[in-house]
């Protein structure tokens, strides 16, 4: 049953397939499946045409593209990071992991998009519990890798040296593998009450329907911790690093003022007029070494305020792209269904659940276009490869002849 064959908001749906969001539960699905639509149909359902009409458009070309863009970016990205210095960063250590986890959702994403144009993999035994498992565990992973990532910058910009002691690189790939781990664990219910059934000669991938009840509580604690408690630690921490950003250039203590530029730092004495030179900026002298230089640069780097602007970023689009698909999708899980979702809702819940998708692909544009580092090393990195090919070619051997 292919999206492409659509044609009209009755079909939409009588396609139990294309309106299964693998976040409901199957009552939520069968709930849309059987809902009658005659009344909304005649009011406002041309609108509703139009909203479904660049659904399919969406569906047919956007996903395509935007699997293979943040695939790639993603790759990149974690290709960058692991073989650079910036592995030693404790913001880049949770760059890496949202990259890893953004990846994993991208191309379970791209298994039902395939199967419904190639080969039905989806539904079938194995693939259906697998996709199944990885879209809800990648949604709750990147949700809480960004909350790390907030509470990170916190501590770099208002306690540096808390934040050098608690949050290092190592400690960093600590508390991501513990998280990473609890929620594996956490999550793996989810690969035995699910499965494939047949519906009209078709088979389709749905909670098994004993378990129902028991995915309906699992599904309200799910909606708990991967949306409601992300999107609040989310603005909480964002707010503070938005005023540290703004404020940062100028701070008034015991009647002086200091301003700081690139190159040196200025103390202005309140009501006087001239301004004397406070210190230079940091240089490593010439008999430190390496490794002394290495790590003040990467010190300086971990508390740059492009990396903070970076961090806030992506909170903000997480927060701007997360909540008109949850706000919808929450009172449908926590009202068992209850809640009476309308055509309007349901039309638009599908929209941007294609929207939110962009959650996953965009974050490499934003570091390699905000942070020099990233893109200095991304040059490196090129080059490299590009010498290691070159070398690989056989030279030709020159013959000489005697006269």
């Amino acid at each position: 049953m292919e999206i492409g064959n659509i044609h009209s908001i009755t079909d939409f749906y009588d396609n139990r397939v294309f309106v299964s969001d693998m976040n409901l539960s199957q009552h939520n699905v069968s709930t849309y499946g059987h809902r009658n639509v005659s009344q909304s149909t005649e009011n406002g359902g041309e609108n509703m045409q139009t909203v479904l009409d660049f659904i399919l458009i969406l569906d047919e070309y956007g996903v395509p593209m935007l699997l293979t863009v943040g695939i790639l970016a993603n790759l990149i990205m974690l290709i960058v990071v692991r073989n650079s210095e910036l592995k030693k960063v404790a913001a880049c250590c949770y760059f890496f992991a949202m990259g890893i986890v953004d990846n994993l959702y991208l191309i379970a994403m791209a298994v039902p998009w395939f199967s419904s144009r190639v080969v039905d993999i989806y539904n079938t035994e194995g693939f259906c519990q697998l996709v199944y498992y990885l879209n809800l565990l990648t949604t709750f992973l990147s949700s809480w890798y960004g909350v790390m990532l907030l509470l990170e910058r916190m501590f770099a910009c208002y306690r540096p040296n808390t934040g050098d002691k608690y949050f290092s690189a190592f400690r960093s790939k600590c508390y991501v593998t513990i998280v990473s781990v609890l929620s594996i664990v956490a999550h793996l219910y989810l690969t035995w009450t699910s499965g494939v059934y047949s519906y009209d000669k078709t088979s389709i991938c749905i909670v098994i329907p004993q378990h129902y009840k028991d995915i309906v509580i699992m599904r309200k604690i799910d909606s708990v911790f991967s949306f409601l408690l992300p999107v609040v630690l989310h603005i909480f921490f964002t707010i503070p690093l938005m005023v540290y950003l703004c404020a940062s250039n100028l701070k008034c203590d015991d009647g002086k003022i200091r301003f700081r530029t690139k190159k040196m730092t200025f103390e202005l004495r309140l009501n006087a007029k001239a301004f004397t030179r406070y210190s230079d900026a940091p240089r490593c002298s010439r008999e430190a070494s390496f490794v002394h230089m290495q790590r003040q640069r990467l010190r300086l780097f971990s508390n740059s305020k492009r990396l903070t602007l970076t961090s806030v970023l992506i909170a903000v689009f997480y927060i701007i792209l997360f909540l008109p698909h949850n706000i919808i999708k929450i009172p449908v899980t926590l009202f068992n269904g209850d809640y009476g979702v309308t055509v309007r809702q349901s039309v638009y819940l599908k929209l941007f659940e294609e929207l939110y998708k962009i959650n996953f692909a965009y974050k490499p544009f934003v570091y390699f276009t905000l942070l020099p580092e990233m893109r200095r090393h991304l040059v490196k990195l090129f080059i490299s490869v590009f010498k290691r090919s070159h070398d690989r070619k056989p030279k030709r051997r020159h013959l000489e002849t005697p006269l």
